[in-house]
């Protein structure tokens, strides 16, 4: 007889989706964003459904987080932070009685977002306000030239005559339109 060959069989791969508690999702964003910043960020991420919050294998829609859940964030034994989900409304059994879980992958993905990399609809920011920056703060020289002026000629300059006077001084001549609302500022006529 000839022997049959037996094709293997794989073992079965589900995708088994690594699920994480509350307080552990927040232990791995708080070194990057701190106590109370993870959590602001874990509230936000529920409702805008950037992560999604199971209770007892069930998906929490984002509508029942904002009116009946929060993240709560205390500080517990040894200094060190704890974040817990509290009721903003009374609930069927108490909040603690439930299994509360987040997908590893989702909260892997907010500490992508929030260590450097923006999300691609986030504007990048430099950090200033727009507009023409102050230079060698003239503001503060035109200041004094304004009064040793008013010393001299007993009047108040025009913009154009203080901003002569500060570029004298600095090698920088403002705006006229500027010395004049300095002016304006300083000088109560």
């Amino acid at each position: 007889m000839r022997k049959r060959s037996r094709a293997r069989r794989k073992p079965a791969t589900a995708a088994v989706r690594a699920r994480i508690s509350p307080d552990e999702a927040f232990q791995l964003l708080l070194p990057a964003l701190g106590a109370h910043e993870a959590a602001e960020r874990l509230n936000s991420a529920v409702l805008s459904r950037a992560v999604r919050l199971w209770c007892d294998g069930s998906l929490v829609p984002p509508s029942f987080f904002r009116t009946h859940l929060y993240f709560d964030v205390e500080i517990g034994a040894r200094d060190k932070w704890h974040a817990k989900i509290a009721a903003r409304r009374a609930l069927e059994k108490p909040v603690e009685a439930y299994h509360w879980e987040f997908e590893v992958s989702e909260i892997a993905a907010l500490l992508l977002t929030d260590a450097g990399r923006a999300p691609p609809s986030a504007p990048q920011t430099t950090g200033r306000k727009p507009g023409r920056r102050i230079k060698k703060n003239w503001r503060l020289t035109a200041a004094i030239e304004l009064v040793h002026f008013m010393k001299e000629n007993g009047r108040t300059p025009t913009g154009s005559e203080l901003a002569d006077r500060v570029d004298m001084r600095l090698k920088y001549s403002p705006d006229e339109s500027d010395c004049r609302k300095l002016i304006r500022f300083l000088v109560d006529e």
